[in-house]
């Protein structure tokens, strides 16, 4: 059995707590041609439960103009509950760290017997500021593993660390147009860096209008940065320090759709 429309929801989390969602309803079979389409918030406090009754409310209002052209519209009642003194919006407190989503983890493992055992720690934070005018990332993780193997005679301790941490910022410029700035710092033991930084401005067209990103993208991005590396040991090219020039080039592709009964995925 198909159906006769098909309803299409994506989600944006938002700085401040809430989501952004943007539903489409679009008509199949005799509705074939016929859209509606629009955006609405919620609460930012609002449980699992009521962003799920706004949802089902909001695909009923996205429903009725399809139903309005069947029998069933005989049955169908509108009602519009409007406060007397609506309550003016409280006006937004302008403050850059309130504006960003915090991601925060930690893990830990243990496991060991009389000969062996082996420690791991880790830990991460990622902060995202997203608006139509900025987008600000910083991403840090850092690592910790030891690992005690004990023999008849001595024992051997190994330790491994590592730590990385990124800052991007990007400017859209227009509707397809951004350029941003990017940096990043890394060390770890294990691949014998004490030191790496890296530095690179760069700019991002988007094939579609960035107000597009929820359902679709193709991002054509490129970065020419400058790289520095300290070594804690001297490499088999005997060198304990470079300086490098290195660029990217990024093309990310996604759309989300729906094809037949089934939403579609695309990514490239």
């Amino acid at each position: 059995m198909r159906s006769n429309v098909h309803v299409f929801i994506t989600r944006q989390p938002l700085p401040s707590g809430a989501n952004k969602y943007h539903m489409e309803v679009i008509g199949q079979e005799a509705w074939a041609g016929e859209k509606i389409s629009f955006d609405f918030l919620s609460d930012p406090q609002a449980t699992n439960l009521q962003q799920d009754e706004l949802i089902i409310k909001k695909i009923a209002i996205g429903l009725a103009p399809f139903i309005a052209k069947t029998t069933l519209a005989e049955d169908m009642e509108l009602t519009i509950h409007q406060e007397d003194n609506p309550a003016s919006p409280p006006t937004p407190t302008l403050n850059f760290w309130n504006n960003f989503i915090y991601d925060l983890g930690f893990n830990m493992s243990f496991n060991g017997d009389a000969n062996q055992s082996n420690l791991r720690l880790g830990s991460t934070i990622e902060l995202n500021n997203v608006s139509p005018e900025w987008r600000t990332r910083i991403n840090s993780s850092f690592n910790y593993q030891e690992k005690n193997i004990s023999t008849s005679d001595k024992k051997i301790v190994a330790i491994q660390r590592d730590q990385f941490t990124s800052f991007g910022v990007v400017k859209s410029i227009d509707d397809h147009f951004s350029a941003g700035l990017f940096k990043s710092y890394y060390t770890n033991t294990f691949t014998n860096i004490d030191f790496s930084f890296w530095f690179a401005p760069a700019v991002e067209y988007n094939i579609f209008p960035y107000d597009d990103v929820p359902i679709r993208e193709f991002t054509i991005a490129y970065r020419l940065g400058y790289m520095k590396r300290d070594y804690a040991e001297e490499t088999v090219y005997g060198v304990l320090e470079e300086q490098l020039y290195r660029q990217m080039i990024d093309i990310d592709f996604r759309m989300r759709r729906p094809w037949g009964n089934v939403l579609q995925v695309f990514w490239l």
